[in-house]
């Protein structure tokens, strides 16, 4: 016959053993069924980049200038709107043109960018037969490494990124933005007006010059 103990006559006998009630302590499960775990436990994994891929080139068609955070001399930047793309991770794809303002030498990259990090990475270069050569063991860069910098930083602030979130607008909200010249919720009406031809005109200037190359 089952003797029922006390709750005093189990803690009396556990002492007795030289053991405390802590020695049994365990985790009750949470709501889900699971045990509770630390908030370490629970923290996201780390972000790691997904897959991409290379573009088209960049054509005649869908160029806009950007204008950078502060005055680049000599150089101008040109963003290939047929190219941008958003991740699921998170990262903003563009092929970017640069041009020499006084001469017809070109740059052309393709590259990601990082809201939440003034970070970059450059995935591929343009070649003179107008075809991309991938960049072996490119790695994500801080913007303040490369000379170009101010155009990533006006990129980041005027055109791609929703300001103090550190994710990226809609697709078609950056759009907008190359078409009007920078951010369409800041500048006013008039401004983007004229923004808005100007930025035309400079895809048209790209593109009689670009064909003529």
């Amino acid at each position: 016959m089952y003797r029922h103990w006390s709750h005093r006559q189990i803690t009396l006998l556990l002492l007795i053993l030289g053991l405390s009630s802590s020695s049994f302590a365990f985790d009750l499960p949470d709501k889900k069924g699971e045990p509770e775990l630390s908030s370490t436990s629970k923290d996201p994994e780390p972000w790691r980049e997904q897959g991409w891929e290379l573009p088209p080139y960049p054509g005649k068609q869908g160029l806009y200038e950007v204008e950078p955070e502060q005055h680049v001399p000599l150089f101008r930047f040109w963003i290939d709107s047929n190219s941008i793309s958003i991740g699921a991770d998170g990262v903003i794809r563009y092929a970017m043109v640069v041009t020499a303002a006084r001469s017809w030498a070109r740059n052309v990259r393709f590259e990601g960018l990082l809201c939440g990090e003034e970070q970059y990475r450059v995935y591929a270069y343009g070649t003179a037969d107008r075809t991309w050569r991938e960049v072996r063991n490119s790695d994500w860069q801080p913007f303040a490494s490369d000379p170009s910098n101010p155009i990533r930083i006006a990129l980041k602030k005027n055109y791609f990124c929703k300001e103090g979130t550190g994710h990226p607008l809609p697709l078609d909200r950056i759009l907008t933005n190359l078409r009007q010249g920078g951010d369409a919720g800041q500048n006013s009406t008039t401004g983007n007006s004229s923004a808005s031809v100007t930025a035309q005109r400079s895809a048209a200037l790209w593109a009689t010059s670009f064909s003529s190359r």
